[in-house]
């Protein structure tokens, strides 16, 4: 049976939070999701809206 987008939308997904010591800030990068990251300078932020 294929799973539509909702599905995926509503997993949990583990991320890793490492600091960029070549531009400042810090990456996020998903394991589970193949080429799936971001960056930002104040994550507190990012995570209280939701983007990581």
């Amino acid at each position: 049976m294929e799973k539509n987008l909702e599905y995926y939308l509503g997993l949990n997904y583990s991320f890793n939070v490492k600091p960029d010591l070549d531009d400042g800030g810090y990456v996020a990068e998903f394991p589970d999701l193949r080429y799936c990251g971001g960056r930002c300078y104040d994550c507190k932020r990012r995570m209280d809206q939701g983007y990581i």
